[in-house]
């Protein structure tokens, strides 16, 4: 080999090993952007090769403001038995759904159950005014069906699960670590536990089971945080190291398409040393770039 090219070379590992001792561990994937430090469309950074985007259904109409006035002053009588109407049909829906996600026709066939409660007018009501309500009362049902997402209440019950745990250790002696391999005891040390990758690393696992090395890391270990059912959301606890701010985050992929939503909620260390933390989870879909 010429001299030239044992030196090219003799760089080029010179340039990997430098990168590996800055990082620790070696190269790693770049961490997503901090969602509360983003504009109001999303998150920003995400790359668009990870994020399993379909073409967003139509959604039906909803109901106009006279529709809502009407329904309001001409449905009042029967207003309890359209609220069970509506309870069945979400439930019907949501049974449905956690059978077969990808089930066609679901939301018609909830609409049905929740019918079944309105065969008939109350007492003293006629026939034409009962007729108009169950009119309107499909018009908004459907809306509100199709709106149905049950992962979303999956992702809130996660985010302030991980809200609390991070208030449960926060500013404790157990969050020094030493998250480099270097061997020296306080090598990062805050008043949050270090963040790491979300789980699991990419959206297009999902629905996703995890297991006990999933959360076998400093960060969910320090959170004293972990999950093993079958998920259908993806959880990230965001907190520079030696930051004064945190943000705990769950994404899914809505069932009527579209780029994924994330529920999040965080908080930050004041001058005196307390954490405040924001009062309730925000809401948003993804910015793909």
């Amino acid at each position: 080999m010429k001299l030239r090219e044992q030196l090219s070379l003799a760089a080029a590992v010179f340039a990997l090993l430098l990168g590996a001792t800055a990082s620790g561990c070696g190269p790693s994937p770049t961490k997503p952007k901090d969602p509360s430090t983003t504009d109001g469309n999303g998150s920003g950074d995400a790359d668009a090769d990870e994020i399993p985007m379909t073409p967003l259904k139509t959604p039906p109409d909803a109901l106009s403001a006279s529709e809502k006035a009407e329904i309001g002053r001409l449905c009042n009588p029967i207003e309890p038995v359209l609220y069970d109407a509506h309870k069945a049909a979400m439930a019907a829906l949501d049974t449905a759904l956690l059978t077969n996600p990808n089930t066609s026709g679901a939301e018609e066939k909830a609409l049905k159950a929740g019918l079944k409660l309105l065969a008939k007018p109350l007492e003293g009501m006629s026939q034409a005014d009962h007729d108009r309500c169950v009119t309107l009362f499909k018009k908004r049902q459907l809306r509100r069906l199709f709106e149905f997402e049950p992962a979303e209440a999956e992702a809130r019950d996660v985010v302030s699960t991980c809200v609390k745990r991070v208030d449960a250790v926060f500013g404790k002696e157990n969050l020094s670590f030493d998250m480099g391999g270097t061997g020296q005891a306080g090598a990062t040390r805050g008043p949050f536990c270090p963040d790491d990758f979300p789980v699991p690393p990419s959206l297009k696992q999902l629905p996703y089971k995890s297991t006990k090395t999933d959360w076998d890391t400093p960060t969910w270990r320090c959170l004293q945080f972990g999950l093993r059912i079958k998920q259908s959301i993806q959880v990230e606890y965001i907190s520079a190291r030696g930051s004064s701010e945190f943000v705990c985050v769950a994404r899914f992929v809505p069932r009527q398409g579209g780029a994924p939503i994330e529920i999040y909620r965080g908080g930050k260390v004041n001058e005196e040393g307390e954490l405040l933390v924001s009062p309730k989870a925000k809401k948003r879909r993804m910015k793909i770039k």
